[in-house]
């Protein structure tokens, strides 16, 4: 693998008339080893690591690096930590070189030039006033060259559909769950992107909408450094929908310099057998006669694909998308009336992850996930 190495020698030398006429080589130098060290992009992650060696010469715990940029709209820059490193030998002598590493991302195309500086401490050993031995400590500076890097933007042609600026080597996995369903039954598609690179764009993964499948839309489920989560939630519309759709996720792969596209699936769905289906009567807690007080609380959040909201009782909510209203709380159930996306609904009870709802003198039950967060109305 290449490496650039940008370095710059400070000798620090030693007087000593007792070994004057064969002295071994003493001096500290410092290294910038950029990974890798070939064409950089908008949002790559860069591996720096600075090897310190104090050859001959015996160095402190303190180290100093100044001159690193600190404009935060130029490169977002990592602390710099320790790492375990071997010994080495140069001309006989052993010493234990010590290496630091952190990771960088540039943020936005063009030169940046880094003038930065080490401070050390030398220690020696020496005699006291009174004869005893005591470590002496002197502060030294290695200035390292101008650390110059020429930062590219990610390629503006041939961009694929869906792109939301990932750069790395990623990969993606997909899983279903459950593969075995029924008419009207969920599924929830997980897709997770994984890898080194820049994930935090990525807003969605999921499929788009279609005929076989009512679908909602992507949510985050959990993301970290390495990994983003995204879960979505389809229903089954008929037994003719015996496939999910394939994901697929775009990226830019700066070691190749090409863009990416990943697709995973189709996934199969099988339907199970009419004697092994079993649907359970709907028996409601207490019956509702009228349209309940706006004094008698729900008490239960109102849960959505889109987020959460508290709900009570003769709330009024926006459905985010047309939607079916059932006679029982289960997609199994007879369906009473079909309600247009953007409609008002009055909620009147809620059961799990359901909710009883009165639309122009009708009621039923509509899952929780129909609402839009964003499109709640208050009272």
């Amino acid at each position: 693998m290449k490496y650039a190495f940008l370095s710059a020698i400070i000798a620090l030398l030693f007087s000593s008339s007792s070994h004057a006429q064969n002295e071994q080589p003493r001096f500290v130098d410092a290294k910038f080893i950029m990974q890798p060290s070939d064409r950089i992009y908008v949002n790559q992650t860069i591996e720096l690591m600075l090897k310190v060696r104090p050859v001959g010469v015996n160095i402190g715990q303190d180290f100093n690096l100044s001159g690193m940029p600190d404009d935060d709209t130029l490169m977002k820059l990592e602390e710099f930590k320790e790492v375990s490193a071997s010994d080495e030998t140069l001309n006989g002598v052993t010493y234990k070189p010590r290496v630091f590493r952190c990771r960088f991302r540039p943020l936005k195309p063009g030169k940046i030039q880094i003038n930065a500086e080490l401070g050390i401490s030398l220690l020696s050993r020496r005699k006291s006033f009174f004869g005893a031995n005591v470590t002496h400590r002197s502060r030294h500076t290695v200035k390292v060259d101008p650390f110059r890097l020429v930062v590219s933007n990610i390629p503006q042609s041939n961009v694929p559909d869906g792109f939301e600026n990932a750069v790395g080597e990623l990969d993606l996995q997909v899983m279903i769950e459950p593969a075995q369903v029924d008419v009207g039954e969920l599924v929830n598609i997980t897709s997770t992107v994984r890898g080194d690179g820049y994930l935090d764009d990525i807003s969605s993964i999921g499929i788009e909408s279609n005929n076989l499948f009512r679908v909602y839309p992507s949510q985050l489920l959990e993301e970290r450094d390495i990994f983003k989560s995204f879960r979505q939630t389809i229903v089954v519309k008929g037994t003719n929908s015996t496939e999910v759709p394939a994901v697929s996720f775009s990226f830019f792969d700066p070691k190749k310099g090409v863009y990416r596209t990943i697709t995973r699936g189709p996934f199969p769905l099988t339907f199970r057998k009419a004697k092994d289906i079993a649907i359970e009567k709907f028996q409601p807690k207490e019956a509702i006669k009228s349209s309940v007080k706006p004094e008698e609380d729900v008490n239960e959040g109102l849960s959505s694909a889109a987020g959460s909201k508290t709900a009570t009782s003769n709330d009024l909510a926006v459905l985010s998308d047309d939607e079916s209203m059932y006679f029982a709380p289960s997609h199994a159930s007879l369906t009473t009336a079909e309600i247009p996306g953007g409609k008002t609904v009055r909620i009147l009870d809620k059961q799990g992850d359901w909710y009883k709802i009165e639309y122009q003198n009708n009621r039923g039950w509509i899952p929780a996930m129909a609402f839009s967060e964003e499109r709640h109305v208050n009272r």
